[in-house]
């Protein structure tokens, strides 16, 4: 068992999901890093969009010309 693979798998506390250990033991560093960087998008399309942050900034924005109150 390789020891830095098993530290990088239990480094957020979790513990290692099936198949992580095995996966991690290859290079434990890149694994590690390729967990902090999360999945990528799941509509590439949609990744040059702005986050919902900026999004919220400019909802009240729209409402106000979007919408007429009574």
């Amino acid at each position: 068992m390789n020891r830095d693979a098993v530290i990088a798998v239990n480094r957020f506390g979790l513990g290692a999901a099936p198949g992580e250990l095995a996966d991690a033991s290859r290079d434990p560093r890149a694994w590690l890093l390729a967990q902090l960087r999360g999945p990528g998008p799941d509509y590439p399309q949609l990744a040059g969009l702005d986050g919902s942050d900026e999004l919220l900034k400019e909802f009240p924005r729209f409402l106000s010309t979007s919408f007429r109150w009574p």
